[in-house]
């Protein structure tokens, strides 16, 4: 965890944002450990700063397709960073309204 910590302070003291590859890469690696990939990605999106916009869209995806399959949705972890990334990729869009 202390390792994705310090991915997360970089990023978002950088201009830096991850791509839809490195995500990729990042569910590939932590799929073994939910937890602490909706926790990393649930801090991403808050921060606003570490995921391109087409990145936060194929988390989005991911957390509806192959996340179901890892069971992350049935986590309240997982649940919470799902909400997160649908208000996030529907508000950048223009579809919601983010209150806040």
């Amino acid at each position: 965890w202390a390792r994705l910590e310090s991915l997360r302070f970089l990023l978002e003291q950088s201009d830096v944002e991850l791509s839809c590859h490195q995500v990729d890469l990042l569910w590939e690696v932590l799929e073994s450990f939910p937890d602490a990939l909706t926790r990393f990605l649930r801090l991403c999106a808050d921060t606003g700063r570490c995921l391109s916009p087409q990145a936060r869209h194929r988390v989005l995806e991911l957390l509806s397709g192959p996340g179901v399959r890892m069971g992350i949705l049935h986590q309240i972890s997982g649940l919470d960073c799902f909400l997160v990334f649908f208000v996030c990729v529907n508000a950048s869009e223009g579809l919601v309204e983010a209150a806040g």
